[in-house]
């Protein structure tokens, strides 16, 4: 005869489980409150549609590039181009001193590689 603990069996219902399905929801709350409110509202398609509404009201077309800029004469188009099949452009160089600053500037910070999980790296290598 079976013993009376394998017989039981412990029923968890899918929607319940606290660790599984409700505990990720608090943490992400407690960081973004905005988005706990647009997973709640966001359900219902007249709170979506006055979202797009909002959104085609404040969108502002983007600025054009400045009289000082440092890609002055470039075919914006060819470089697009350049860039979305070969991954670089020679439309443009950069002067030193700037090259410099954008080194200096990417050797202080901490990147990412985009996997899962991510991978932290220096540019340098430190």
């Amino acid at each position: 005869m079976a013993s009376r603990a394998q017989n039981s069996v412990t029923v968890v219902k899918p929607g319940l489980n606290y660790k599984a399905n409700i505990r990720p929801y608090f943490k992400a709350a407690a960081k973004s409150p905005a988005w706990l409110i647009m997973v709640v509202f966001g359900r219902f398609n007249w709170v979506r549609a006055l979202a797009r509404r909002r959104h085609k009201l404040t969108d502002h077309p983007s600025k054009p590039i400045a009289a000082s800029s440092v890609f002055r004469g470039i075919g914006i188009d060819q470089a697009v181009d350049h860039l979305v099949d070969k991954g670089c452009t020679p439309c443009f160089n950069l002067r030193d001193d700037r090259l410099l600053a954008i080194r200096q500037f990417l050797d202080t910070k901490l990147c990412h590689d985009g996997a899962d999980p991510p991978i932290a790296f220096h540019i340098n290598g430190r």
